[in-house]
């Protein structure tokens, strides 16, 4: 009896890289959004943004990355639009107030 086999797929490569914080908003009195800038080490591949959201509950906290880009600004409005496409509609973005924070538009104080 023959069995027929799928194509065999490629394990994932990983590369060393860095990871510093370069951006932090606060979006709720426990949740934030983060910029990172993501640098890989001793290999030829781009430096790049992530964004992540994260909220801190009473049994630890979670941080999900949302988007990505060449640049902070670019790496949320990425994040942003990700929110909007499968985010959670009863919340604001948190990516659209972090954005609006960064332009100096919205109080950064969490009453």
């Amino acid at each position: 009896m023959s069995k027929k086999m799928g194509k065999r797929s490629t394990p994932n490569v990983v590369y060393p890289a860095t990871l510093e914080l370069i951006e932090a908003y606060q979006v709720g009195p426990q949740d934030g959004v983060y910029v990172y800038l993501l640098t890989p080490q001793n290999v030829n591949l781009t430096n790049f943004f992530l964004v992540t959201y994260g909220v801190t509950y009473e049994d630890g906290s979670i941080e999900v990355t949302w988007g990505h880009g060449n640049t902070p600004l670019e790496a949320l409005e990425d994040a942003e639009a990700t929110w909007n496409k499968v985010g959670d509609h009863d919340y604001e973005n948190p990516f659209s107030l972090a954005l609006r924070r960064r332009a100096g538009q919205e109080d950064w104080r969490w009453e």
